[in-house]
């Protein structure tokens, strides 16, 4: 698989909210903003990330990125987990896998596109 990286998600129900409340708490702007969608602070090696919108219907989330996506999801399928259709974002592909279906969270595996 060859994860690279791993930050958690947090789902938020009104982004530009919540970023105005960590920017005051954290003393700085976030490091990406995209529209009232998604946003991400970065600090001390850290990221977090906020999703709105579907995405904060889904549930907190870990997002892992990997290095090979399509065959990182083939292995995770044939071990017998719950891995969804694999999407593509502005910025990424993506397959989420359900890890705890009770409480809602997952793992989005992620591999960025090509510049």
């Amino acid at each position: 698989m060859n994860a690279s990286r791993m930050n958690p998600i947090l789902p938020v129900s009104d982004l530009p909210h919540v970023v105005a409340v960590l920017t005051s708490i954290l003393g700085r702007r976030a490091t990406f903003v995209d529209g009232e969608r998604w946003a991400q602070f970065d600090l001390g090696g850290g990221r977090l990330a906020l999703a709105a919108g579907g995405a904060a219907e889904d549930g907190p989330a870990l997002a892992v990125k990997v290095s090979r996506l399509d065959a990182t999801v083939a292995r995770l399928r044939a071990d017998g987990y719950r891995v969804g259709d694999t999407g593509r974002g502005p910025h990424e592909r993506s397959a989420t896998v359900t890890v705890d279906g009770a409480t809602g969270w997952s793992v989005v595996l992620y591999e960025p596109l090509e510049p």
